[in-house]
């Protein structure tokens, strides 16, 4: 689907593994915007690792906001983070790759890249099961509402202090 048959401005990636216990928050997100985003402004794309042919979505949106979890941040904090173009691709790439990579793909085979954020939440196990930790489950509520509330303000145009501002985000 090209970009001309679709309204769709913001796409949000929510992406890790559902049954490896913390890491599938950037899923659950996912699966839980899915329902709560309008779908004729918003796709949401639900997987279990960023890959090379999300770099057409990527190229078609106005915004891209990812979702995952992170070993970086205390369990159950989250935040957002601006992410760039990587600079280069890796040599030999995989069917993996990073946002940043994601982001050049789209530039180099699309031609048009999009400003993007990672929404990441700090996690406490990436054990084999299907429970999240008590403070990821309590991060995983705010999480969807803040995006639900960002997507909205970004689609209303709202030029006022936000996450995404904050990172430099503005409306295209």
């Amino acid at each position: 689907m090209s970009r001309s048959e679709t309204e769709v401005k913001v796409l949000v990636v929510g992406f890790g593994s559902p049954i490896r216990g913390d890491d599938a928050v950037g899923w659950l997100a996912g699966e839980r915007l899915e329902h709560e985003l309008d779908a004729r402004t918003a796709r949401v794309v639900v997987c279990h690792q960023l890959l090379p042919e999300l770099a057409e979505q990527i190229s078609e949106a106005e915004l891209v906001i990812f979702i995952d979890a992170c070993c970086n941040r205390p369990a159950g904090q989250w935040g957002f983070e601006a992410v760039e173009p990587a600079s280069a691709a890796r040599r030999g790439i995989g069917h993996d790759c990073d946002a940043g990579e994601l982001l050049a793909m789209a530039r180099r085979l699309f031609h048009r890249c999009p400003p993007a954020v990672m929404l990441s939440v700090g996690v406490r196990s990436f054990d084999f099961g299907c429970e999240l930790s008590p403070p990821v489950r309590r991060a995983l509520q705010q999480v969807v509402a803040c995006v639900r509330g960002e997507v909205d303000r970004y689609l209303a145009g709202d030029a006022g202090p936000s996450h995404l501002s904050a990172c430099g985000v503005r409306r295209a």
